[in-house]
């Protein structure tokens, strides 16, 4: 039987977190993660203002290899980004344990997760 668990994790403890608090009135909620050949590749949406700079600054993390905005649609772009393989952690537990994240979104307390698992283990 699988199981969903809702949790929170402060900004910083995230992947995107260096990122956010360098860029003001930016809201992110990720739209899927998907493992691919060991690597977590999320797509998400990010809604606000400064797109730019959200990108100069995500680009120049170094957990991040590529980040490609896909769409944009009034405030809202539709992003996809690539981590490095040696980014572990949240995203790299999720993927290890073959969760999926129905949900995760940016608040003002930090990050607001709900996520499937297989099973209890």
């Amino acid at each position: 039987m699988s199981v969903i668990v809702e949790f929170s994790v402060e900004t910083e403890e995230f992947v995107f977190g260096s990122a956010l608090e360098t860029v003001e009135h930016m809201a992110i909620e990720l739209e899927a993660i998907v493992p691919v050949g060991g690597q977590v590749v999320p797509y998400f949406w990010a809604t606000g203002t400064g797109f730019e700079a959200f990108e100069r600054h995500v680009a120049a993390d170094p957990g991040i290899e590529s980040i490609t905005q896909i769409d944009r649609i009034d405030g809202t772009a539709l992003y996809r980004a690539v981590w490095t393989r040696d980014v572990n952690g949240l995203l790299g537990g999720l993927a290890e344990t073959e969760a999926v994240v129905l949900e995760a979104m940016t608040t003002d307390e930090g990050w607001q997760f709900r996520v499937r698992f297989p099973g209890n283990d």
